[in-house]
């Protein structure tokens, strides 16, 4: 799939789904970037052996703003069933941008600020919310389908 037809989908599904997790107010913005720059510190595909990341995404409660960025290398698909499902990642990043609305990022955040160097217990609370939102925009997405 080409870049371009890439953020236009993904704009679409964004369009679609922002007002159902409450973010018709955010701007928005989708970006096309190589894999490289996908990776964070808290990512699960920094761990030794995961799959390349498809997408990542930064938000901003206070100004009401998110960056998704798409891995441009990936081997994009309409299909709901596949790791580079375009839609299912473009929910998934959403997720994450509905969890920053409410809250849940920040109070992360403020147990890592009063943790060690290591940061281990945040870092699992993370690890553990991070498949747990893949399949919540699976469930999004396949419930919808039917």
């Amino acid at each position: 799939m080409k870049l371009s037809t890439v953020e236009s989908r993904a704009q679409k599904l964004i369009k679609e789904w922002s007002p159902r997790l409450g973010l018709e107010n955010w701007d928005i913005v989708i970006k096309a970037v190589d894999a490289k720059s996908l990776t964070r510190d808290a990512h699960m595909s920094n761990i030794a052996g995961a799959p390349v990341p498809l997408g990542c995404c930064h938000a901003s409660a206070v100004d009401m703003s998110a960056v998704i960025l798409l891995n441009a290398e990936a081997n994009w698909s309409m299909k709901l069933d596949t790791w580079e499902s375009l839609p299912v990642t473009v929910v998934h990043e959403l997720l994450h941008a509905f969890f920053e609305s409410t809250g849940v990022n920040g109070a992360i955040e403020m147990i890592a600020a009063n943790e060690n160097e290591q940061r281990d217990f945040s870092h699992g609370i993370w690890m553990g919310l991070h498949p747990s939102i893949e399949r919540i925009a699976q469930a999004m997405l396949k419930g919808q389908a039917k």
